[in-house]
């Protein structure tokens, strides 16, 4: 959905102004001069999907609804295809789930259509393409080697122990391969249920809890895996581990062979099952790393609305095994010096403001980025009797975020009170008083500058360390 992001944030403007945000000012005036409010809010749900991949996981979730201007208007969603190709519910909690054929032996193209219905019964309609690829499906005691073709590597059997440099966590992670000779070959096991297993000669067996990757001795709940179809491949998904209701898939990232729930960013989640024929790899333990920046995080959960409007963003937060977004200021201590820095887009905030105009001519405050620490904004960390984090500039201003502005106050208040939360790879920063719509909002990286949202699916936007200026 990268290419979309200035459809995307001009639509976030456009409910921030239905809804209100709280500023400087209090809230925005909802505007009620919209021309045809249905044919906006049918943009919006184009605007939500329309970058996601042709080929998507076996089971996804769109919105049923969309709050705007003060009016809830249903979403409605249809295939052009037989249910056994793609079976579309509606849960308890409104949400659609989009669940397709995973075992097709032969490609099958179909049109998702969300019809808008407004409260008196006028409709729009919004098509997405997709496909369901043919798959080979692979037999029992077939012997495979894992190789992710997006990065070119193999899966190998030796341990790689990561350690958070902001919560001293470790989770376990399996080193890659270019060359197939040292990738470990193993024996897919068929469960009988639409479960396999990934087992090694020795009798180990492929674990994934949501946290670690590894191999074990025993065959449990977490050595379950589902393949689903993509394009060139498959996903893996753990059958039982998941985080914040998410499934959590086999990834690659950073150079290593982690879980995460899946993102936009599909190739890194799709693996071949080659033939093991010349793999001679062997399961053994590695070392401990010292702290690092660590995985920040993947691109978001495809399917789910993403970091667009305020809609009520239910994104995936950190792994299993973080601290569970509990408020923390472990990471800094009283009076340290510090600059904010996005490891996902490798930039530092700076003390620049830059102001952003809004499709109705009124404006939000955000800072600028910089690749250089040297140019970065340096922070003094002062912390509260409540264990709220606020941070000063050396000529006596305080960071500021009101849900709408983020900028620079010359005095303190209830807006320039933070929380720190632990995610994997860094904190997430949280207003610790400003809410949209009761929701919690968090500096984020959008579009090249700092600013604020609530938390979306795209948590790699979210996670900052605070490294010594």
């Amino acid at each position: 959905m990268k290419k979309f992001i200035a459809i995307l944030l001009m639509l976030t403007m456009c409910v921030a102004m239905f809804a209100g945000c709280a500023g400087n000012g209090g809230e925005t005036t909802p505007n009620t001069e919209a021309s045809d409010p249905l044919a906006e809010v049918a943009d919006y749900v184009r605007a939500m999907y329309i970058g996601d991949s042709e080929v998507l996981p076996a089971d996804y979730q769109v919105v049923g609804s969309v709050l705007f201007g003060g009016v809830t208007y249903t979403v409605e969603w249809t295939a052009d295809t037989t249910e056994e190709n793609v079976k579309i519910s509606v849960g308890t909690d409104g949400k659609v789930s989009i669940v397709t054929n995973q075992k097709s032996e032969v490609e099958v193209s179909y049109t998702l259509t969300a019809t808008v219905k407004d409260p008196d019964g006028k409709t729009q309609t919004v098509e997405f393409k997709h496909k369901i690829p043919a798959v080979e499906v692979v037999d029992g005691g077939s012997k495979v080697v894992l190789y992710n073709p997006g990065d070119k590597v193999y899966a190998t059997g030796t341990d790689y122990l990561y350690t958070s440099s902001s919560s001293g966590k470790q989770k376990h992670e399996l080193v890659l391969t270019e060359n197939k000779v040292e990738a470990l070959p193993l024996t897919v096991q068929d469960n009988g249920d639409d479960t396999i297993c990934f087992v090694t000669d020795g009798g180990k067996y492929l674990f994934c809890d949501g946290t670690d990757v590894k191999f074990v001795d025993e065959k449990g709940d977490y050595t379950l895996f589902v393949l689903e179809a993509a394009e060139g491949g498959y996903y893996i998904k753990c059958a039982v581990a998941e985080f914040s209701g998410k499934a959590q898939y086999i990834e690659v990232y950073s150079g290593y062979m982690t879980c995460y729930g899946m993102g936009s960013n599909t190739a890194l989640y799709i693996f071949e099952l080659q033939d093991a024929e010349g793999a001679s790899g062997t399961v053994s333990s590695g070392e401990a790393t010292t702290p690092d920046t660590g995985n920040t995080g993947n691109t978001g959960n495809t399917g789910d609305t993403g970091n667009t409007g305020n809609t009520g963003n239910t994104g995936n937060t950190g792994n299993t095994g973080d601290t569970g977004n509990t408020g923390s200021t472990e990471v800094v201590k009283n009076g340290d010096q510090i600059v904010i820095y996005n490891p996902g887009d490798g930039k530092y905030a700076t003390s620049t403001k830059y102001v952003y105009t809004k499709s109705d001519n009124s404006t939000k405050d955000e800072l600028e980025l910089t690749d250089s620490k040297s140019e970065a904004m340096v922070l003094t960390v002062q912390i509260n009797s409540d264990k709220t984090v606020t941070f000063v500039t050396a000529d006596g201003k305080y960071l500021f975020c009101d849900g709408t502005n983020v900028n620079l106050a010359t005095s303190t208040g209830e807006y320039t009170s933070f929380v720190l939360e632990s995610a994997n790879g860094g904190c997430y920063i949280k207003c610790a008083n400003a809410t949209y719509s009761g929701k919690a909002q968090y500096l984020e990286i959008y579009k090249g500058y700092l600013t604020c949202f609530s938390m979306g699916t795209n948590t790699a936007l979210y996670v900052f360390e605070l490294p010594a200026a």
